[in-house]
């Protein structure tokens, strides 16, 4: 199973670093969308309510760096706790399995107990307690 998870990981590991290209792509479009809002700003006039949000290049800037670092800071949360989950289901199948072996083999060890202990009942009941072999054998089967 430990060799399984270790393809998953780097399975994931390049699934993220795909999204995270992604991301990078969206920032560059957006950065080049906005420039090019912002040179034809100046031909147009823009209401006043939209100057303070749209009309300052470095209102529009800080806005795209937030978003981008907030669009990573979740594709980083998500990579580490899809990690964090395959990690903990590993642990946790591991745990059951050794759970499950140790319960079998304590079943085992009661089953072998259980039929020693009819072989001294059917040992002591076959040989006579007077023939001395016998008792000797019926002794050292019993302790």
């Amino acid at each position: 199973m430990i060799d399984l998870k270790d393809p998953l990981v780097e399975f994931v590991r390049e699934i993220f670093s795909q999204i995270y290209d992604i991301v990078l792509q969206y920032r560059e479009a957006i950065s080049t969308v906005i420039n090019n809002y912002l040179n034809s700003v100046g031909d147009l006039t823009v209401p006043g309510n939209y100057v303070d949000n749209c009309g300052d290049v470095d209102v529009l800037n800080n806005t795209l760096i937030i978003s981008h670092d907030i669009h990573i800071q979740i594709v980083d949360n998500r990579n580490d706790s899809i990690i964090e989950r395959i990690n903990l289901w590993l642990e946790e199948l591991l745990h059951e399995f050794s759970k499950q072996e140790w319960l079998r083999y304590r079943q085992r060890i009661i089953e072998i107990s259980h039929f020693l202990q009819f072989q001294r009942k059917r040992m002591h009941n076959d040989f006579c307690i007077k023939d001395a072999f016998a008792f000797d054998v019926a002794a050292s089967l019993e302790g």
